[in-house]
């Protein structure tokens, strides 16, 4: 049997490629069991886990440095975002491109706020669909969580002209004469409004308008995860927009309610009611035209009103987020699309027509990006050439001059494999901040640029964001003098909280600034090390963790099933004293992959027995991994939080809700 060259050629090829693949197999394991073994070794301390640096990594936003945040005795060393022990989970998505599947329409709206639809093979579709829009309006009765939006009536849209619209929130649909839906499509775009509105403010007042407050909240991006994600955002934001940025920005609560409503209440969130005055609710009394998009169905602000029977903002998309989301083309289109345009580009166009719109008048706008970020923080990259474009447009023409801009999170990665290592757990308590103060402003009253560029390098909460607004609200133009920054330090009337515009402490307690204890990371000594993950007294310090969330699924009524430990991620020494030490433990669970965190106290016992020490869990256990589908046979969320369902065959399964993140 002859066998040809090229037949010898081919499994030569195959052999080398078979081997170059292993090679590369074998390079990954090593890699991984390299940076495993840095974060179990117990000779390993905290200050170095955080201070080494790739020497060799090299990126284009340099947004950290040799400076530090300055905390009561401690002082905290910025975190590096392409720290060793961040590489492996640090992830590169290709640009996302959205695409809708092949139909007979396509409808517009141009800049003048005209409808217009776009029949493909006019000539034969157009006797065989009958196509119409509606608009979608904030109910005006009592109404459920879920729906939390109605339909206008149907209007006719014709196909060969085009309709000058008068509504927010439009959406479209064309039917054959089977009645069967070959087309539909959602709009956001902003009426433009009556121009003796901006005239009215202009004439009364006979002054430059007050500052434009406008706040983009990113959710779940630590400040290491927007310079990993976002360069051309923070580059621009820095250089070309002289932006300050805070490293020692610092959570007050694990999700987004506990610090998404300090900002806007000053309040913690244990004190929330539908009562409390937000912030937007102040500035409208003062004439500010007030905006809040959240571009998802459980948006941060329903967790405290679910179903508001008036808009909380003059300006509120919602009841639009609501019906896409009941939408067959949301649930059939790519993930973060609506059709062939990205979910946040949408949004970003709505939030341009209302900064464009108001110019002239003065307004308070919040954004808040959820769609891409709420599991993990790397898909925040899709959003980066986004950004910094709809930053550098709306700059370059003006529409920023007089206003100030807040970009930043609610927090940091709550899940995902990065949260499930020591360097995550201090990236999720340190969110984004980057500020802009606007160059007039910066110029005529330098003493404020100083005062908010000294800030930079203390601990921030936001509480401070929210004693900011205060400012901002109390303070027209002419008043922005020494008194500001000379005077006292926190605002009468404020139980918490120190404007960025006033010195803030130079050195400052994780208490003082509001920030609970079993929360406060960045302001932790350094001197940490990690316990040997094998030895008997890492047993006991786990299985402490696992009998608490036992005891609590064991003690309920529910279908979850009793929980055993498979893997100990880390455990590492938080403080350690004669009688007492504490220890922050990551445990892996089964059934269902569970990954949790709390801190666990050991009380020592005369004897170094590991044994007779008693141990105690401090502080709410965290859930690190994403909820599956087998969480939901209880409803109760201190249960689900931990419940992994016992599977039998009557067993009813729905998809985990969104709130269950």
């Amino acid at each position: 049997m002859k066998i040809s060259s090229m037949t010898l050629t081919v499994v030569a090829t195959g052999v080398c490629l078979l081997g170059l693949y292993q090679l590369l197999s074998v390079m990954t394991w090593l890699r991984y069991m390299y940076t495993d073994y840095l974060q179990r070794s117990s000779h390993l301390t905290m200050y170095q886990f955080i201070t080494m640096r790739r020497q060799q990594i090299k990126f284009n936003v340099h947004i950290h440095d040799t400076r530090s945040i300055t905390c009561t005795n401690t002082t905290v060393n910025r975190l590096d975002p392409f720290h060793s022990s961040a590489l492996p989970y640090i992830a590169h998505f290709p640009p996302l491109k959205c695409r809708r599947q092949t139909s007979v329409a396509e409808s517009k709206i141009d800049r003048d706020g005209y409808l217009t639809l776009i029949i493909k093979n006019y000539s034969r579709v157009t006797d065989n669909i009958h196509c119409y829009y509606q608009y979608i309006r904030h109910p005006t009765k009592p109404y459920k969580e879920d729906e939390a939006f109605v339909f206008s009536k149907r209007i006719d849209l014709p196909l060969a002209n085009r309709v000058k619209l008068q509504e927010d929130f439009v959406y479209v649909s064309c039917m054959n004469k089977s009645g069967y839906k070959v087309y539909e499509n959602f709009h956001l775009h902003m009426v433009k409004r009556d121009e003796h509105i901006f005239k009215k403010y202009s004439e009364t007042t006979g002054r430059q308008p007050r500052l434009n407050v406008l706040i983009v909240i990113n959710d779940g991006v630590s400040m290491s995860g927007a310079v990993r994600y976002l360069p051309k955002t923070t580059e621009y934001l820095k250089k070309a927009m002289n932006g300050t940025i805070f490293p020692g920005y610092h959570t007050v609560g694990e999700n987004s309610l506990p610090n998404f409503f300090p900002l806007l209440t000053g309040l913690p969130h244990s004190e929330a009611s539908t009562d409390t005055p937000f912030i937007w609710n102040r500035f409208a009394e003062k004439g500010y035209k007030t905006f809040y998009l959240e571009d998802k169905v459980y948006a941060t602000f329903t967790y405290i009103d679910p179903a508001p029977i008036r808009p909380p903002t003059d300006f509120y998309t919602h009841p639009f987020w609501v019906a896409m989301e009941n939408s067959s083309l949301y649930w059939d289109s790519q993930t973060f699309c609506l059709g062939d345009e990205p979910i946040h580009r949408i949004a970003l166009h709505y939030l341009g027509y209302y900064i464009k719109n108001y110019q002239r008048h003065p307004y308070f706008g919040l954004y808040f990006l959820n769609e891409l970020t709420h599991d993990v923080d790397s898909p925040i990259q899709l959003a980066d050439v986004d950004y910094r474009n709809f930053l550098k447009e709306h700059n370059e023409r003006g529409y920023l001059n007089n206003t100030i801009i807040l970009f930043m999170s609610d927090h940091g990665a709550r899940f995902g494999r990065l949260r499930s290592t020591p360097i995550g757990r201090l990236e999720a308590s340190n969110p984004l901040l980057i500020m802009v103060l606007p160059k007039w402003l910066r110029k005529q009253y330098p003493h404020i640029s100083a005062t908010v560029n000294s800030n930079a390098d203390r601990l921030v909460t936001p509480y401070d964001i929210h004693a900011t607004l205060v400012d901002i609200l109390h303070s027209d133009i002419p008043t922005y003098t020494e008194e500001i920054t000379n005077g006292k330090n926190r605002r009468v009337g404020l139980a918490k909280g120190i404007s960025l515009f006033r010195n803030l402490p130079s050195r400052r307690t994780c208490a003082s600034a509001g920030i609970p204890e079993d929360t406060c990371t960045l302001c932790t000594p350094l001197d940490t090390t990690f316990l040997d993950i094998n030895s008997e007294k890492a047993r006991f310090i786990a299985n402490a963790l696992l009998a608490q969330i036992n005891g609590v699924l064991v003690n309920a009524t529910s279908g979850c099933d009793v929980l055993r430990i498979s893997d100990i991620t880390y455990i590492a020494v938080t403080s350690d004293s004669r009688f007492s030490v504490t220890y922050i433990v990551v445990i892996k669970t089964i059934p269902g992959s569970g990954i949790f965190e709390a801190s666990v106290r050991e009380t020592r016992a005369m004897a170094s027995d590991s044994a007779e020490s008693q141990y105690t869990v401090m502080t709410p256990v965290i859930r690190l991994s994403l909820y599956d589908n087998n969480c939901c046979c209880t409803e109760d969320s201190r249960i689900k939080k931990y419940c992994h369902c016992k599977v039998t065959r009557r067993q009813i399964r729905r998809k985990a809700s969104p709130k269950d993140y």
